[in-house]
């Protein structure tokens, strides 16, 4: 961009969702503040973690404070449907099943969301094994449960499906209409705290030519590649960073209705840990018409700390998993993917979010990683906004907001002080449907707080 200034308030390293997010509550909040966003590849990409049609909205947690987060996001959510003038979320329910005493795992406890959403008067009702099977597109499940009361299920209406590919592009316009500027397909490079009030970030733009560029406040957003940007400040994450594969099934409607959003709960010993974790989204004129997209809730292609050069692209063993799903237990389906993606999820020991400020830099640099959260993108947007202008969250927030700190208490811990090449993690499975499958070897421990990762 010929008019490009090199002076500026507030450059966010990073434009997916929560960056353009937060672009757009600090241009909202100070129309006078000069923003930046600097992206590393083109804006609405597929490289990172804000790729695909479709995400979760979802209030089922384990953990009360994460709904009670989640119910104060739906109003921000119908306030940027209302700038925007889009529906960003089909509010569709999300039905959970499976065995109910599954609690070791990602997503906790299958039942416990229950009475947590019951606490504050939310509506949730819990169903029986045939009301699943008979009018909401499964089938053969039963053969997994021969005791009915190992099953377990929920429905909680108050959930939905976000239409990604609108969200991004309503947040950047709304950023972009108060004066936010944008550089893609420019990496940064370097960051350098002067210690002065001022931030200089070193980017090497599209043909080579590096760029300096100084600001009062720095916010780091950048997903996978957090530790990429951050090493100049002499700090790096232990983040473990997943390959998820996801791809969608042509499906009968009137025999595999599947109105709602589901996630199956579930450990069998006939498959690899994780396997037996699925999810899925019913069909959508606005993701690919006619298909449910599923896929398992796990990834076989894991890198640690950071992104290769070369990604792994295709892990057979996760769509072969996904697609064992569809031919068992969904009426009517297809059994062959369509719009095969993938998409980067970036993960902690406890499976959290990590928003804070980077040690040692006087609260002027802000960095977001961690934890999928796009439900949560309107209020994380809040959040950084009022780190960058305030110093501080909004005192409401205060007590959840801690366990997002970077320097709470994980195994091993969040902030390590260097960091290795990047490198793939790999683990034989023996009774993987593929002999490409890798998965996660035991080494993420600690306690965790329980989410969806998709």
């Amino acid at each position: 961009m010929a008019d490009l200034i090199t002076d500026f308030d507030v450059i966010i390293v990073g434009g997916g969702a929560t960056g353009l997010s937060a672009a757009r509550s600090i241009s909202k909040r100070d129309p006078q503040q000069r923003v930046l966003v600097v992206e590393r590849f083109k804006l609405f990409n597929e490289e990172g973690s804000s790729g695909e049609h479709t995400r979760f909205f979802r209030t089922a947690y384990t953990e009360l404070e994460l709904i009670r987060l989640a119910y104060d996001t739906i109003p921000m959510w119908k306030e940027l449907e209302d700038e925007a003038g889009a529906k960003l979320i089909d509010w569709c329910g999300l039905l959970n099943f499976g065995d109910k005493n599954y609690t070791d795992g990602p997503e906790g406890n299958l039942m416990a969301p229950i009475a947590n959403l019951r606490l504050d008067n939310h509506p949730v009702e819990e169903l029986t094994l045939s009301q699943v099977e008979g009018a909401l597109g499964f089938r053969g499940l039963a053969r997994k449960y021969p005791d009915a009361d190992q099953f377990g299920a929920f429905l909680a209406p108050d959930n939905g499906a976000v239409h990604v590919p609108s969200t991004l592009k309503a947040l950047h316009g709304i950023a972009k209409e108060n004066g936010v500027q944008f550089l893609e397909d420019t990496r940064c490079l370097n960051i350098e705290d002067t210690k002065d009030g001022h931030v200089v970030v070193t980017v090497d733009k599209p043909h080579g030519d590096k760029l300096q560029l100084s600001a009062g406040k720095v916010l780091v957003t950048a997903g996978a590649y957090t530790n990429d940007v951050i090493k100049s400040l002499g700090i790096q994450l232990n983040l473990t960073i997943w390959e998820n594969m996801t791809a969608y099934y042509e499906v009968d409607t009137q025999l595999s209705p599947i109105p709602h959003l589901w996630f199956q709960f579930l450990k069998t010993s006939d498959q690899p840990e994780g396997f037996d974790l699925v999810y899925g989204f019913p069909p959508f004129d606005w993701a690919v018409p006619g298909h449910a997209r599923v896929a398992i809730d796990h990834a076989s292609v894991q890198y640690i700390d950071t992104v290769p050069e070369v990604r792994q692209r295709k892990v057979e063993a996760d769509l072969e998993a996904a697609q064992k799903f569809v031919r068992d237990h969904v009426k009517g389906a297809s059994q062959t993917p369509v719009d095969v993606k993938q998409c980067l999820a970036v993960n902690v020991a406890d499976n959290g979010y990590v928003l804070d400020f980077v040690p040692g830099t006087d609260k002027r640099v802000v960095l977001y990683t961690a934890g999928w959260a796009f439900k949560f993108v309107p209020l994380f947007g809040k959040f950084l906004a009022e780190l960058v202008l305030d110093g501080h969250v909004d005192p409401k927030y205060e007590e959840v907001f801690a366990t997002f700190k970077i320097d709470r208490t994980t195994t091993p811990p969040i902030v390590k002080p260097s960091s290795p090449p990047a490198q793939l993690r790999y683990e034989s499975t023996a009774k993987s449907a593929s002999a490409t499958a890798r998965s996660l070897e035991a080494g993420l421990h600690g306690p965790r707080r329980h989410q969806m990762l998709f």
